[in-house]
C-alpha cells in the first residue's frame, strides 16, 4: 500500500517528536559541518526503516532515486564516509536517553508492558549475542579467537586469527513491543559476565522504574551480578544448572518431599516442584531464594519427517532460581519469566538478524558498532509501535514487520523524499 513511509514519519514526529528529540540530545562535536549530527542520524535511522542492509547499498539508492545535489545525492544528503564518520564518535548517552523518552512515551500512551498472565511485572532478559566475525580486519576492541580449517583437496589442518565483535543486551521479553533497551560491548581480555553486570548497572540508573523482574541465563547466577538486583530492590529468575551443585543438589533432594503440579497442552505436559527455602551460596541475611524445577515433554517435529507432519515426544527439564515469593507468584509465573526468556533470542536477535542487519557490519569501529545497534533500537521501536498501534486492526492483519517494509522501500523508491524524511531538522545545525 502507498505512502505508507509517510505515514511513519508523520507518526514518528506526532507520538515520539523524533527529529525534535535528535536535534537537541545529539550534541554536534564538529566545527563548521556540511551536514548536522541529526541529519546524518536520521539518515542511517530512515535506512534501517526501509530495510536496507549497508551504508553503501542505501547512498547508491539515494543517488539512484533521488540524486539531484552534489555527488549525486539528494540536496544536503550525508554520504556513506560521512555517516561512517560521525557515527566514530556519536554520543552513545544520547542515543540511550533517546530510547528512555521513546519508552517513557510508551508507558503515557498506555502501551502494555507486562503481559495478561504476568501479575503486572515488567521483565527484562540480559544476554550475549556475537554480532560479526572477520579474518582480515580488526580494530582496538576486538576478540581474538584461534580457528582450525580442513584444505579440502590436501586434508591438511589449518589455523587462524579469527577476530570478533560481541555484545550483551538487555531486551524487555513477554511484552507488544520488542524494547531494546541498551547495549554493551565485551572488551579484550574480559568476559561476556564483565559486560552484563556493566550494563545492568547502567539499565538499572537510566531505567530505575521501568521493569521489576531479570531475567538471564545460569551464566549470570553470580554473586555480585545477583546482589546488584537486590540491593536496586528487584527481583531475578535466573536458570539453576548443576554447576551451581549445593544449589541444585540441594534441590533434587528437597523436591522429592514436594508434590509436583501438573498443567499443559496438546504440545507440552510439564510436572513442577516449588521448592522454597534454598539457601543462597553467599553470606545474604534475610534473603530467601525458592527454586521451581519443571520436568517436560514438549511435541516437535520428527526429525526429516516435518514436511510428512510427523511429530515426536521429547524430554527437558528446566530449573530456575527465583527470589520472588510464593506470596507475589506461583510456580507457574516463575516457569512462564524462566521461558520467556527465550523472546531475547527470537525477537530480538532472530528477527534483528532476519530483518535488521544485526549481524552486519556497517563500520568496524567499537563506538559506530554500539551506535548501530542503538538506532536499530529506535528503528524496531518505531516500525513495530507503527504497526501495532497505529494501523487499524484489518490493515493490521495484511501486514508483518517484512512485508511493512518492504512497503517503506517501495515508497523511498517511488516518490517519498529524504527531505521529506528529514523535514523540520536545521541545514545548519544548532
Amino acid at each position: 500500500m502507498r505512502g505508507m513511509l509517510r505515514r511513519v514519519r508523520g507518526y514518528l514526529g506526532k507520538i515520539f517528536a523524533l527529529d525534535a528529540l535528535a536535534e537537541g540530545a545529539l550534541p554536534e562535536d564538529r566545527e563548521d559541518p556540511d551536514v548536522p549530527v541529526a541529519r546524518v542520524w536520521m539518515s542511517a535511522l530512515l535506512m534501517l526503516v526501509v530495510g536496507q542492509r549497508s551504508l553503501r547499498q542505501f547512498d547508491e539508492m539515494m543517488k539512484r532515486c533521488h540524486g539531484k545535489g552534489a555527488g549525486g545525492r539528494p540536496a544536503g544528503a550525508p554520504s556513506e564516509r560521512t555517516v561512517r564518520r560521525v557515527f566514530e564518535w556519536l554520543r552513545l548517552d544520547a542515543l540511550r536517553e533517546l530510547v528512555k523518552v521513546m519508552t517513557r512515551t510508551l508507558r503515557r500512551n498506555k502501551t502494555p508492558l507486562a503481559a495478561a498472565g504476568a501479575r503486572g511485572l515488567v521483565a527484562v532478559a540480559i544476554d550475549g549475542k556475537e554480532v560479526f566475525a572477520s579474518g582480515l580486519r580488526k580494530c582496538e576492541d576486538c576478540l581474538e579467537r584461534t580457528v582450525w580449517t580442513v584444505d579440502r583437496k590436501t586434508g591438511e589442518k589449518r589455523s587462524h586469527t579469527e577476530y570478533y565483535h560481541r555484545v550483551a543486551v538487555c531486551f524487555l521479553i513477554d511484552c507488544l513491543i520488542p524494547l531494546l533497551l541498551d547495549v554493551e560491548m565485551v572488551r579484550p581480555g574480559e568476559g561476556e559476565l564483565a559486560a552484563g553486570r556493566r550494563l545492568l548497572r547502567r539499565v538499572l540508573k537510566n531505567h530505575p522504574r521501568l521493569f521489576d523482574v531479570v531475567s538471564a541465563d545460569a551464566l549470570y547466577g553470580d554473586k555480585e551480578f545477583l546482589q546488584m538486583i537486590l540491593k536496586a530492590r528487584k527481583r531475578f529468575v535466573v536458570t539453576l544448572k548443576d554447576d551451581r551443585r549445593d544449589a541444585y543438589d540441594e534441590a533434587d533432594r528437597l523436591r522429592k518431599l514436594v508434590e509436583p503440579a501438573t498443567w499443559g497442552d496438546r504440545d507440552r505436559k510439564c510436572r513442577v516442584w516449588d521448592i522454597p527455602d534454598i539457601r543462597p551460596w553467599w553470606k545474604a541475611p534475610g534473603v530467601q531464594l525458592r527454586v521451581v524445577w519443571s520436568d517436560e515433554k514438549v511435541r516437535q517435529p520428527a526429525p526429516g519427517r516435518r514436511r510428512r507432519g510427523e511429530s515426536a515426544w521429547v524430554d527437558s527439564t528446566w530449573v530456575w532460581l527465583t527470589d520472588i515469593p510464593s506470596s507475589l507468584g506461583p510456580a507457574r509465573l516463575i516457569w512462564r519469566f524462566g521461558h520467556r526468556r527465550w523472546h531475547i533470542e527470537n525477537r530480538c536477535f532472530h528477527e534483528g538478524v532476519r530483518e535488521w542487519g544485526f549481524d552486519h557490519c556497517f563500520h568496524h569501529h567499537p563506538n559506530a558498532i554500539c551506535a548501530f545497534l542503538m538506532t536499530m533500537s529506535v528503528a524496531m521501536i518505531l516500525v513495530h509501535t507503527f504497526l501495532k498501534r497505529n494501523l487499524k486492526e484489518a490493515l493490521r492483519k495484511l501486514y508483518t514487520i517484512a512485508t511493512l517494509r518492504a512497503d517503506f522501500l517501495g515508497d523511498f523508491g517511488r516518490g517519498f523524499s529524504w527531505a521529506e524524511w528529514v523535514r523540520g531538522l536545521s541545514a545548519n545545525g544548532p
